[in-house]
């Protein structure tokens, strides 16, 4: 079911004040590196106040949220993995993984495959400096053994699951395509994209939205699309342009909002410059719902949590619920 989006624009000042004190825990003026935040939103649309505020180490260069229950960091200089349990709360639990692999990885892309014929969550983990690609599992909090090692081609610098595949761009040249993984041995096994599209150079931001678009935003000139994306691996991409914007220069991370349990949330993404902290929700016409200001950040992930259940019932000695009512939120972190 689509929510309700409200167009609601709050001011910086009002909504500096409202992060001021949360669960006896003050929030600064501007985040420290390795500082972390996590913020409720409501109806797909504005802020509403901090459930937790962490202090990591510095130089955590990947964020995911994966199966809406863990929160995954990366250090592309060391290899350094976190994943932390969350809480229906919306607050970082527990680390479950700590492990260290090998350094460079540039990207790393949750998605569902299949593993020897069952569904599962898979990660698709990629160095941009040698083209190398790693396929793992990731089961109860943790990457488990590599499925796949294969190699897609060098520059790849957004890689992003939607609902034709996996996506992949090249900020240099402006190609983009489809990256196959192939199940039929119950191994994944990536192959690079062999029909590519110019969508155009230059696009630093680049996430999937909706079911069959991206936002995409130049950060040097301020130019933000949104453009539909179709097509398969062997079909080629197919890419136009939905909507334009012409917003200013400096935005630095960009993610797509969950929404009552639905990914991604029908459109509405948030977007935010570290340097002067400004940081807003948007929706699929790229109009502006709600800002704030919190300098530092640099990257964001989102995530849904349903609260606890009230209407349950029980038949032929089987207890079934329906989840209760959900809460989104969103994860800020500065690296």
């Amino acid at each position: 079911m689509k929510p309700t989006l409200l167009r609601r624009a709050a001011t910086a000042a009002a909504i500096t004040a409202s992060l001021g004190l949360v669960g006896g825990t003050t929030v600064p003026a501007a985040a420290a590196s390795g500082d972390g935040y996590a913020q409720e939103i409501a109806e797909g649309s504005r802020f509403v106040g901090t459930t937790g505020v962490y202090k990591w180490t510095a130089g955590w260069t990947t964020t995911e949220v994966i199966d809406d229950r863990y929160l995954f960091h990366l250090k592309e200089s060391t290899g350094d993995v976190h994943v932390s349990e969350l809480t229906a709360s919306g607050t970082v639990g527990k680390l479950v993984y700590d492990q260290k692999w090998t350094t460079g990885w540039t990207e790393v892309e949750p998605f569902l495959g299949l593993v020897n014929g069952r569904a599962s969550t898979l990660l698709l983990e990629y160095k941009a400096s040698t083209g190398q690609v790693h396929i793992q599992r990731f089961q109860d909090g943790r990457p488990t053994t590599v499925q796949s090692k294969s190699n897609i081609g060098i520059g790849w610098t957004d890689i992003v699951e939607t609902s034709s595949g996996l996506f992949a761009y090249n900020s240099s040249t402006g190609l983009a395509g489809f990256i196959s993984v192939d199940y039929r041995t119950g191994v994944a096994l990536a192959s690079a994209p062999i029909r590519l599209t110019d969508i155009g150079k230059g696009w630093d931001l680049v996430d999937r939205i909706s079911h069959w678009s991206i936002a995409v935003v130049d950060t040097q000139s301020g130019t933000a699309q949104i453009r539909s994306i179709s097509g398969s691996f062997s079909s080629g991409l197919t890419s136009s342009v939905h909507r334009t914007a012409n917003w200013t220069s400096g935005y630095t991370y960009l993610e797509p909002l969950v929404i009552g349990g639905y990914y991604p949330g029908e459109g509405a993404f948030v977007v935010g410059k570290t340097g002067t902290g400004f940081l807003k929700i948007v929706d699929e016409n790229l109009t502006t719902l709600d800002s704030q200001y919190l300098p530092g950040i640099t990257g964001a992930a989102a995530f849904t949590m349903a609260g606890p259940s009230t209407d349950c019932t029980r038949q032929n000695g089987v207890t079934a619920c329906v989840p209760g009512a959900y809460r989104d939120f969103l994860f800020l972190l500065s690296e």
